[in-house]
Formats: C-alpha cells, structure tokens, sequence
C-alpha cells in the first residue's frame, strides 16, 4: 500500500498539534501524530506548514448551494455532493 504523509498544523477535537502528521493509504487516513514519527513510513511527503488540516465539515441543513437547490432538484445531488467537498464539506444533510 502507496502511503502519503501531511505534514501541518492539525486540528484535533480539542487541541492543535502544530507539526503533526496525517497519513494516508487507499483512500482514507491509516494514521495521525503530534510529530513527526510516521514520516518514515511515508512514501511521499506533503508540506502544508502554513496550512491548517481539518476533520471533513458535517453540514446539518443544506437547502442548496452552488446553483442546485435540494428541494427541487435532489436529481443533482451528487453533483452538489462533489461540490461541498471542494468547501471541506464530507458530509451534509440535505433539506
């Protein structure tokens, strides 16, 4: 399995940890530290020093958003779907 490592400041549920790492393997995150420990297991590295890293938003009322509105149209679902992930949005309920 190819592993890609984020280097940054990450936001955790209740701190910031201000050079840690994600790292991620088929598609989803295998491992998260405060430091740089994962860095050798890594096969590419990516530095987002200036950057926060962020868990994916959870949007609990989207009546519409980037020209498709849900209440009409909840054919163009997954079009607004890849469109809020592009604003961090993982998740939405739609309403």
């Amino acid at each position: 399995m190819r592993l890609v490592a984020l280097r940054g400041r990450i936001v955790t549920d209740y701190e910031v940890w201000p050079d840690g790492t994600v790292l991620l393997g088929e598609g989803s995150i295998a491992e998260v530290s405060p430091d740089d420990s994962l860095l050798a297991e890594a096969d590419e590295v990516h530095d987002h020093s200036e950057s926060l890293i962020l868990p994916g938003f959870v949007d609990l009322q989207v009546n519409g958003a980037f020209g498709v509105d849900v209440a009409s149209e909840s054919e163009r679902l997954p079009e607004l779907s890849e469109a809020l992930l592009s604003t961090g949005t993982t998740s939405y309920l739609p309403t």
